[in-house]
């Protein structure tokens, strides 16, 4: 579809690209569906090899049109996301310059972080009033897998984050 904004350019002007980096969210229906987005097809339009890199969803690639891509039409791969993951296609993994768990939000830091996200996402939502402040700073560099103990402040906080989710209508 052309949107009339002159900012958003037709699939084919990549045609002659170095590198193609896809970040889209999946959609399996609607007006612009991703599932399979990157196929064949979109493959076969480039006149050269290129690098490909994918960091959003797997199941936008179809894996099995990437393999027979690959060397004619793609000649490196860099994959952070994967159809069917963690049962990953370990002969695509074996064709990757550089493969990565798609595991961001796994970390220590990414959960606190969300966390984070999560309880200022919902407190201005409820528009509580409670000020959320962190007494205690995290080095997250220091942290090995170790289990984190609340201190008696953070208790409080997180009791203030429990009557906060009890108001909540569902």
């Amino acid at each position: 579809d052309l949107t009339g904004d002159n900012i958003y350019k037709p699939i084919e002007d990549l045609s002659d690209s170095d590198i193609i980096t896809v970040h889209v969210p999946l959609n399996f229906d609607g007006k612009y569906k991703t599932d399979k987005f990157i196929n064949g097809d979109f493959f076969n339009m480039f006149s050269k090899p290129i690098l490909f890199i994918n960091s959003s969803r797997g199941k936008v690639v179809d894996e099995n049109d990437l393999i027979l891509s690959a060397e004619t039409k793609v000649n490196q791969i860099i994959l952070d996301v994967w159809n069917n993951e963690p049962a990953i296609n370990l002969d695509l993994m074996k064709m990757t310059m550089i493969s990565t768990p798609h595991i961001a939000g796994y970390s220590y830091d990414g959960k606190i972080n969300g966390s984070r996200m999560i309880y200022d996402s919902l407190k201005n939502f409820l528009n509580s009033g409670y000020n959320y402040k962190i007494e205690k700073d995290y080095d997250f560099n220091k942290i090995n897998n170790e289990k984190i103990f609340l201190s008696e402040s953070e208790y409080k906080e997180l009791d203030n984050f429990k009557s906060i989710v009890k108001r909540i209508k569902f």
